[in-house]
């Protein structure tokens, strides 16, 4: 069951999708920082955590500063979801490999 928290997270991917996919409006480009924005703005938001950790371990390029980032952003998704969510626990796990 999803909280009104979590609906409203996923709302915004929804949002992601419409504008990058259908509309056109947001660049591929540009939805890295929009998410890490979206992560930063809402810190209490473990789906923003977790999609902004998912995009900074999984980056083709890695960098020593991106993969403390995405771990740091990982491991407060997986407190927010008390470690029950197997979608943060994934991106944990994603985190502490790259």
């Amino acid at each position: 069951m999803f909280t009104a928290t979590e609906a409203a997270g996923v709302a915004v991917v929804y949002a992601f999708v419409l504008c990058v996919v259908v509309y056109r409006e947001i660049a591929w480009s540009e939805l890295f920082g929009v998410v890490l924005e979206a992560a930063r703005l809402n810190p209490e938001q473990p789906m923003y955590l977790n999609s902004a950790a998912w995009l900074l371990a999984t980056r083709d390029e890695p960098t020593a500063e991106n993969t403390r980032e995405a771990v740091r952003l990982a491991e407060r998704a997986a407190e927010k979801t008390r470690y029950q969510n197997v979608t943060v626990l994934d991106t944990l796990a994603a985190s502490y490999a790259a």
